[in-house]
């Protein structure tokens, strides 16, 4: 004669696992709704106005919106480390690069306005197409007067020492006796 099922090992192995299993999902159920109703109170700390401010600074970030024909846009600041900012624009390898740097040099004056770059002293642009750098100037802030009687080029470039430009930039550039 057989013994009946729930007489028999597995039924009672199963029937013990089933029991264990929902005592611990009960207690897991339990811990989680005792946490979530653990308030934690944060201790009142009275900030340093100085901290804010630096902690302000930190979460800024550089401005590139200006260099609308930038395909690419790279800053290295290092504003806090040396009051230099660096900035890499590539530009389509479909453009003519003279004229490229003709518009970014507009721009830098733009650029150098902003308020998230006032501690800088000096600024670096270099402009690259595809694998090659067409241009590389460096902007010292302290020299950077705008007025409303030069042109905008004229300004930047006044302030800027030239790198490095392409044989195709300079031609550009002498053509419309810009540099």
């Amino acid at each position: 004669m057989k013994k009946p099922f729930y007489k028999r090992w597995w039924f009672i192995a199963l029937a013990v696992f089933i029991v264990l299993g929902a005592i611990g999902a009960l207690l897991e159920d339990e811990e989680t709704t005792s946490e979530d109703k653990v308030e934690t109170v944060a201790p009142v700390v009275e900030e340093d106005p100085e901290d804010a401010l630096q902690e302000e600074v930190a979460e800024s970030t550089i401005d590139t919106s200006v260099f609308e024909y930038a395909t690419n846009i790279e800053v290295t600041d290092a504003i806090d480390i040396n009051k230099h900012v660096t900035v890499k624009l590539t530009i389509s390898q479909d453009s003519e690069p003279g004229m490229q740097v003709q518009n970014i040099i507009t721009q830098t004056f733009d650029f150098l306005q902003q308020e998230d770059i006032k501690e800088a002293k000096t600024i670096t642009i270099f402009v690259v197409q595809g694998d090659i750098k067409v241009t590389q100037y460096t902007v010292n802030k302290e020299k950077f007067m705008p007025n409303e009687t030069d042109s905008m080029v004229d300004l930047v470039l006044q302030a800027s020492e030239i790198e490095q430009m392409s044989d195709e930039v300079k031609q550009h550039g002498e053509a419309l006796e810009l540099w």
